[in-house]
């Protein structure tokens, strides 16, 4: 009987340690369309830091419709200049790799204050998503606009973590 409670626990210990709990799956939104049964699952689209309210700068989706499964990025950087009609999103991450997309249309609104918000949505395979979850993103580039994950020198670790977890959260959702 010993045996049996001994051999119970390890197996239950062992089992724990194996499953990592993603403390960022709370974080994500899920919706569903009673229309068409569509379901949505996005990551956090805003931040509130130092009083202000700010969009995140890396944003990801799922959808499934109809069994299918679309994954899209969204990127963001605010600039003082206005550009209209620039192309082309790159994504550095830290060990070298990257992600381009050269033909990409970036889209332009006015931000806060007096500076510009230059934005891509995009689709992108689970590969490229994955990118995300095992990498640490070092910067990107919509355009000629360079931006870091966070416009916050001291908070650019504790974003890279965030964009990991939700990259795994949207991957595991279901």
């Amino acid at each position: 009987m010993k045996k049996l409670l001994l051999i119970l626990l390890c197996f239950l210990t062992i089992t724990s340690y194996s499953q990592k709990k993603n403390n960022y799956a709370k974080d994500i939104e899920v919706s569903t369309d009673k229309f068409d049964d569509k379901t949505t699952w996005n990551s956090p689209y805003t931040f509130k830091t130092y009083g202000q309210i700010d969009s995140e700068r890396v944003w990801f989706s799922k959808i499934k419709n109809d069994d299918v499964l679309t994954y899209y990025l969204r990127l963001s950087t605010t600039g003082i200049t206005l550009n209209i009609d620039g192309k082309g999103a790159i994504v550095l991450f830290t060990d070298g790799d990257r992600i381009e997309f050269p033909e990409l249309e970036i889209s332009v609104d006015v931000a806060n204050g007096s500076s510009w918000e230059y934005s891509v949505f995009t689709s992108i395979t689970i590969e490229q998503l994955d990118k995300f979850i095992n990498k640490d993103i070092d910067a990107f580039k919509l355009y000629i606009y360079e931006s870091n994950v966070s416009k916050y020198p001291e908070k650019v670790k504790k974003k890279r973590k965030q964009i990991k977890g939700w990259a795994q959260a949207i991957k595991d959702a279901i």
